[in-house]
């Protein structure tokens, strides 16, 4: 999409020579509202300098970078949930690994391992999320192998 109808016009001749089958997908923005403002982009580029992003329900995502790696923790924060804390893990895991899938496109980071304290029906389910939230974007690596719950695990029960 773009709102300039000169640019509008130089990247379809681009893109038709490049490959004519996505010209039907460039499209001219010409509404009123300005277009970083009618997509909220201009709060999507905020949330990639924010240590921490805000997903619902009060719960948020630490998202920390080293010169060795970047760490993502979820938190539940306000979100306490009324009766099913398991419930409430779930939830915000589910709503997380979408965010995170977003924030790694726009980071541009690529690889990931999930490690989680939850009980093991929730990491399951939170798993499938990531990883289908993980196939659609193909510059991040699928995530790792987690590892079979044992009896000597404290982490596991």
């Amino acid at each position: 999409m773009v709102d300039d109808k000169d640019f509008f016009q130089k990247t379809k001749a681009y893109i038709r020579q490049l490959s004519p089958d996505l010209v039907s997908r460039v499209h001219l923005y010409d509404e009123k509202t300005p277009l970083f403002d009618e997509f909220e982009i201009e709060q999507e580029v905020q949330k990639v300098y924010a240590d921490k992003v805000w997903i619902r329900k009060g719960s948020h995502l630490v998202i920390q970078t080293t010169e060795a790696m970047t760490t993502i923790d979820v938190n539940t924060g306000r979100n306490v949930g009324r009766d099913d804390q398991a419930a409430t893990i779930l939830d915000t895991n589910i709503t997380a690994a979408k965010e995170i899938a977003k924030q790694l496109r726009l980071r541009d980071l690529a690889g990931s391992s999930w490690w989680t304290s939850s009980t093991w029906t929730p990491r399951t389910t939170a798993r499938s999320w990531s990883a289908s939230s993980a196939r659609r974007c193909a510059a991040i690596a699928r995530p790792s192998r987690w590892p079979e719950p044992s009896a000597s695990s404290a982490s596991w029960r």
